[in-house]
């Protein structure tokens, strides 16, 4: 709950109003140095700008400097196959 905290008191004098969840999930990652996984970047831009908060969108493609071991899956294709 400190971090939560903590991202409020940065992000709403700026102007930056996360969602509540949106925050306890973004400070749960930050405090266990995790990463966000989501469709939904642009609702943790705030916290990846100000806290440098690892979020990775599961419908893209990795870019080159992202890990190796992550596995994109790609449902067209799997689509296409069927």
């Amino acid at each position: 709950m400190d971090k939560a905290a903590e991202i409020y008191g940065v992000l709403k004098p700026k102007g930056i109003f996360p969602g509540e969840f949106d925050v306890l999930i973004g400070a749960t990652a930050l405090t266990h140095k995790m990463v966000v996984v989501t469709n939904n970047e642009n609702h943790y831009e705030g916290m990846k700008r100000h806290f440098s908060l690892d979020v990775r969108n599961w419908m893209k493609k990795p870019e080159n400097h992202e890990s190796e071991n992550i596995i994109h899956y790609n449902h067209e294709e799997a689509e296409e196959q069927k």
